[in-house]
């Protein structure tokens, strides 16, 4: 009989095609069919058992295990990509824990969302003057926001009242253009993925442009101005200020809540993909690490200036702040470079954020681990530093029939972060998921339960 309750909510976070939703759905696999030789977990030789799902909490749709299992076993597939916030919640006992029974809550948040925290943590003119800092300053996003910054300019130096059609327009112009050029910062969030999550599927920066929102609605956009225009046209900043205020509360505050209800956070990094999105997508990263890092303001159990302006109001002044106590950074798909390498995507995390976690760590008795993982294992490393797999670009269009297994080459891993690379100089390709024949069998991984076994541990619990 378990005569107490051990209560976790774990955050999984990360970038935009971070690999999220896979990497809860084989967590919650191996979870629910434990088994300790496939998925040892800690020292002893720990069973896990009596898994049960529960409803989620109000607030939350609930994250589809079965349906994102069915497309990697059945189908072959990867899941869909998350577009809502979605919770699985659970029940689970140990084996080493005699006479305690975890209450268990996954909650995986769209990678885009993590743009928006600029939003959560700026009014709207610290917020403009980020993004026009941002734009005017980075080389990497000066490329593409030259026609915003001379719209802003034409406005400044008007004193008939700016078209802000026009001004809104070039915004979403500059914001695909960057989008389309692996930049991550793309803010509103809306831009990419509509509040009631309708996804950007265009590749092309004119339809985007033509075709997206920044902001609830078409009715409600806002971009933001420059000190000069804001002071130049106050009217269209005021109306600008309301619009991103509406924003604010209908598609920001809900995350902020999410977060408010996380005991530790996972944040998956796809180091692949920043190396092979260039020094733009590497500082675009490093910007929304800095960002997240601020905002949930780990080891100290409060949300900072948003939490206290935001949600004590929106809460009737009854929501209590856990606060983040643990922090995994993981390095995802690390199946995507050979097995000589994937120590050097362990470095590549670690040299990221290490150091700014190691001053909270010691400050606030944060505890914080570096990972690389692979949620569904899908290569092979063969002697000659090949890969053996089934690339994605080789499957055919609207084809159900998988493409054959074949021997390539992924560029090496760098032993350090370049001081200046461009995109595309490495390659990583994607690979369709391998999954075991037998159909009851979690899937392959590797470090997955190294991850697992940080998380679900309790200091005052473990024997």
């Amino acid at each position: 009989m378990r005569f107490f309750g051990f209560n976790k909510r774990i955050g999984v976070v990360g970038m935009y095609r971070s690999g999220k939703t896979v990497f809860m759905t084989s967590l919650i696999n191996h979870l629910e069919r434990h088994d300790p030789d496939r998925f040892p977990l800690g020292k002893k030789r720990i069973r896990l058992g009596n898994f049960n799902p529960l409803p989620v909490e109000d607030g939350f749709r609930a994250f589809d295990y079965e349906s994102h299992r069915h497309s990697l076993v059945s189908l072959q597939r990867w899941p869909t990509k998350t577009r809502m916030a979605r919770q699985f919640r659970f029940n689970l006992t140990r084996s080493d824990w005699r006479y305690t029974l975890m209450d268990l809550t996954l909650t995986d948040l769209p990678g885009e969302r993590l743009a928006d925290i600029r939003i959560a943590k700026n009014s709207y003119e610290s917020w403009s003057d980020e993004i026009c800092g941002l734009f005017s300053t980075e080389p990497e996003y000066l490329a593409h926001a030259q026609g915003y910054i001379k719209t802003l300019a034409k406005a400044a130096n008007q004193d008939s009242n700016p078209d802000q059609d026009e001004i809104l327009h070039a915004y979403r112009l500059a914001l695909a253009r960057a989008c389309l050029s692996y930049l991550p910062v793309i803010t509103p969030s809306s831009f990419l993925l509509g509040p009631q999550g309708d996804y950007c599927g265009q590749r092309d920066e004119k339809g985007m442009a033509q075709t997206r929102y920044v902001g609830v609605d078409k009715d409600n956009q806002f971009a933001p101005l420059s000190k000069e225009v804001r002071k130049k046209h106050p009217g269209l900043a005021g109306l600008f200020k309301r619009r991103y205020e509406h924003y604010r509360r209908s598609v920001v505050a809900p995350t902020a809540h999410w977060l408010a209800q996380c005991n530790e956070l996972v944040v998956l990094l796809d180091i692949t993909t920043i190396l092979a999105g260039g020094l733009g997508m590497y500082h675009g990263a490093l910007a929304l690490i800095e960002d997240l890092i601020t905002y949930v303001d780990p080891g100290r159990g409060v949300l900072g200036q948003f939490a206290s302006g935001l949600l004590k109001p929106l809460s009737a002044g009854h929501l209590t702040l856990p606060g983040i106590t643990r922090i995994a950074f993981v390095a995802s798909k690390a199946d995507k470079v050979h097995a000589s390498d994937r120590q050097k995507l362990l470095s590549l995390l670690r040299a990221m954020v290490q150091s700014r976690m190691n001053d909270l760590s010691e400050e606030y008795k944060l505890r914080v681990e570096y990972f690389a993982c692979a949620a569904v294992k899908s290569t092979v490393s063969l002697n000659n530093g090949k890969l053996e797999g089934q690339p994605v670009e080789l499957l055919q269009a609207n084809s159900q029939k998988r493409p054959p297994v074949v021997r390539f080459t992924p560029s090496k891993v760098p032993g350090s972060w370049p001081e200046n690379w461009g995109s595309h100089e490495y390659r990583f390709p994607d690979i369709l998921p391998q999954m075991p024949a037998r159909k009851d069998l979690a899937p392959p991984h590797l470090g997955l339960n190294l991850v697992a076994d940080f998380l679900l541990s309790s200091d005052h619990l473990t024997e």
